[in-house]
């Protein structure tokens, strides 16, 4: 369950490492390492992602993704598809150190894990080794799943994390059913 940062409530965000760094036993390595600084990781998982998860995972109902901004949306499920990922829970420890007014999920997407787009990441970013990572994958995507101004693309950008704590919960409840 995600919670707020209020006194010694823990929060629990979904990380997802995507197929591009699982390539590369040192980076999933270096992301570990970095993610573990601020909190606990649990449940990690090795698993094949089943089409009709992925789709129910980027269903893009928050204010930080809306729908008529995920054109990007049905190339990264098709590129998902059958493709193993590592798959975790990583729970804020009582030392993460972030201002008022800001949540853990938007601490570790700009402290951490940085901009969705690679080449506006800083050193200091996980995302930031996608640069050298040949990154934008082509991927054919049956036109019934194509939506307006469709790129034949998806963007590997290493790690996902979950953009807020409602989409925590979901996406935790969606990869975990089973999780307390």
């Amino acid at each position: 369950m995600a919670t707020s940062n209020a006194g010694s409530a823990r929060t629990r965000v979904f990380i997802m490492i995507k197929p591009l760094a699982l390539e590369y036993p040192g980076l999933v390595a270096e992301i570990e390492k970095s993610i573990r600084k601020t909190g606990t990781v649990l449940r990690p998982e090795l698993r094949r992602v089943d089409r009709n998860l992925c789709r129910a995972h980027y269903v893009s109902d928050t204010p930080q993704a809306p729908r008529a901004s995920a054109k990007h949306l049905p190339a990264l499920v098709n590129y998902l598809e059958g493709r193993t990922v590592l798959s975790l829970v990583l729970e804020q420890n009582g030392a993460t150190p972030f201002a008022a007014g800001r949540d853990f999920c938007d601490f570790i997407r700009s402290e951490i894990i940085g901009p969705s787009e690679p080449m506006k990441c800083e050193k200091k970013h996980i995302r930031y080794h996608a640069r050298s990572l040949h990154y934008r994958v082509p991927v054919a995507v049956p036109e019934s799943d194509r939506i307006s101004d469709y790129q034949p693309f998806a963007k590997d950008n290493l790690i996902h994390c979950s953009d807020s704590l409602k989409s925590a919960e979901r996406e935790i409840a969606l990869w975990y059913p089973s999780f307390g």
